[in-house]
C-alpha cells in the first residue's frame, strides 16, 4: 500500500482539503493506514472518545439506535470524509457506530497527535470546529429531508447529502447504495423510490447500477428538487 497514492483522495477532497497545506501535511505525517475488511467497525455507539479517522478509499456507514428505535443507517460516507473528532475533543462516548461497507482504507490519527499539533498551533481547534460544523450541515440536511413530505425531494435531497463531500473534479458521483437503502436513508418505504429514481435517470440526473446511483449531473439534479 503505497501511502502517498492513498492519500491523493484527502488531500484534494474534503474537510482536510480544504484546511491550510501545514496542517494538513503535518496530520497526514502523523497519521497511520490501517484496512477495514467489509463489515468491520471503526468505533461502536457509546465507545470510549478514540481518534481522528478518514476515509481513503472504500466506503464507510454510520449507524446508531436513536431513543427505543432499532439502529438505523443515516449516512454512507465516501473517500475524503473524516469523523471521530467530536468525542475526541469532548472526550465523551461516540454518538454512532461506524463501519466498513466495502474493503476500506481508513486514516487514523492518534488524539495525542492532535494534542501536539494544538501545541505548536492553536488554530488546529478551529480546523477540528469545522469538520464538525460539516457534520451539522450533514445532520441538518437529513433533519430537512426528514420535515419534506414531498417524496421526490426526500430522495433527491439523500442523494446531494450523500454526495458530499464534492470530487475536486468534475464527472460523475457514486453513491454506493441500493434503492432499499436509499430509501431507509430518506425515511421512505420503498415503493416509491424505484419511479423517483428513473424519473431522474429519464431527466440525465442520474444513473442507475446495482446497488449504486450514479450522479451525471448535480446540477440537473438540484434543479429537480421542488418540480
Amino acid at each position: 500500500m503505497k501511502k502517498n497514492q492513498v492519500l491523493r483522495a484527502v488531500r484534494h477532497t474534503g474537510w482536510l482539503a480544504e484546511q491550510p497545506a501545514a496542517f494538513r501535511e503535518a496530520l497526514l505525517a502523523r497519521a497511520e493506514l490501517r484496512e477495514r475488511a467489509m463489515g468491520a467497525a471503526l468505533y461502536r455507539q457509546d465507545d470510549p472518545p478514540g481518534c481522528l479517522y478518514g476515509l481513503a478509499t472504500g466506503s464507510l456507514g454510520v449507524v446508531a439506535a436513536l431513543g427505543p428505535a432499532p439502529p438505523r443507517l443515516l449516512h454512507i460516507a465516501r473517500p475524503g470524509w473524516w469523523v471521530g473528532e467530536a468525542s475526541m475533543v469532548s472526550r465523551t462516548q461516540t454518538r454512532v457506530e461506524v463501519n466498513a461497507r466495502a474493503p476500506s482504507v481508513v486514516i487514523v490519527v492518534a488524539a495525542a497527535a492532535i494534542t501536539e499539533l494544538a501545541r505548536r498551533d492553536p488554530l488546529v481547534w478551529r480546523y477540528l470546529g469545522l469538520l464538525t460544523v460539516s457534520h451539522m450541515d450533514s445532520a441538518l440536511q437529513l433533519a430537512g429531508c426528514a420535515l419534506t413530505s414531498d417524496p421526490r425531494d426526500r430522495v433527491i435531497g439523500t442523494l446531494l447529502r450523500l454526495a458530499r463531500p464534492a470530487p475536486h473534479l468534475p464527472g460523475p458521483i457514486d453513491i454506493p447504495a441500493s434503492q432499499a437503502e436509499l430509501a431507509e436513508l430518506a425515511g421512505m418505504s420503498r415503493n416509491p423510490v424505484g419511479p423517483i429514481l428513473r424519473d431522474l435517470e429519464a431527466a440525465g440526473a442520474i444513473t442507475c447500477r446495482r446497488s449504486c446511483v450514479r450522479i451525471l449531473d448535480i446540477d440537473v439534479l438540484k434543479g429537480s428538487a421542488g418540480a
